[in-house]
């Protein structure tokens, strides 16, 4: 009995042990995904779409893996946890489509679109209410 007892301790402090690093790999892959320079994840493009310029705010019209989003931002563009930029995960070979249009009488606007950590396109609209696009594939 006591030699039972020692054994189930013993796998249960294995189990902890490998459920401690489970947690502590998990955790840092998702630190590593919210950079702007992106790695692959199971062979699919990680893509970032960041617009910024001297403007103070744009409308967006920008691609997604499950179509097509706009919406109106503060400038630099930054997603819901504070971090550069909007990043999703499309297929090999998708369209990359990303507009961003000044929302004031002055300033610029620019876009950019990388896909795992490389820049595929740059673009600038400089002055009020002009517009910046950007065009790529993953």
């Amino acid at each position: 009995m006591k030699r039972t007892l020692q054994v189930v301790a013993v796998t249960a402090v294995i189990f902890a042990i490998i459920a401690l690093v489970v947690a502590i790999r998990g955790t840092s892959s998702r630190d590593a995904a919210s950079t702007i320079v992106t790695g692959t994840t199971l062979g699919s493009p990680n893509v970032v779409y960041l617009v910024d310029g001297s403007a103070s705010s744009a409308s967006l019209t920008y691609s997604t893996p499950t179509g097509e989003s706009q919406v109106d931002v503060m400038l630099p563009l930054t997603n819901k946890q504070g971090d550069a930029g909007f990043t999703f995960t499309f297929e090999p070979g998708s369209t990359l489509y990303l507009s961003a249009q000044n929302d004031g009488d002055a300033g610029a606007v620019t876009c950019h679109i990388w896909v795992d950590g490389v820049q595929v396109s740059e673009n600038t609209g400089d002055g009020g209410y002009q517009i910046a696009t950007c065009q790529g594939t993953s």
